[in-house]
């Protein structure tokens, strides 16, 4: 019994550790209003734009297990994605813009 443990699901690239790599993400959304200015008068401010951005949403499909297809364990310079070993979750990021033209 050890033995098929041992054969089948240690950390090389087995049949039982292989899986299909297809994902779908929603990686980027992003929302903003641009604020009307009036242009018949002199104004310091010529435009104003408020927005909101979010960046690595959503995991929507993945057949990998448990782990972010992209995450790659082995740093920028390897081959290696999905590699299951220590991987911390992808950083998700949301911030708020505001863009004013003078």
């Amino acid at each position: 019994m050890q033995d098929y443990w041992v054969q089948n699901f240690q950390g090389s690239n087995t049949v039982a550790n292989v899986f299909d790599a297809s994902y779908v993400k929603l990686r980027e959304i992003r929302f903003s209003y641009q604020i009307p200015v009036g242009t018949k008068t002199k104004r310091f401010v010529k435009g104003a734009e408020v927005g909101i951005e979010a960046r690595n949403v959503l995991l929507l499909k993945s057949y990998v297990p448990h782990v972010d297809p992209e995450v790659n364990v082995f740093g920028p310079n390897q081959i290696g994605e999905g590699v299951e070993y220590y991987n911390v979750p992808s950083t998700r990021s949301v911030g708020v813009n505001v863009r004013l033209s003078f």
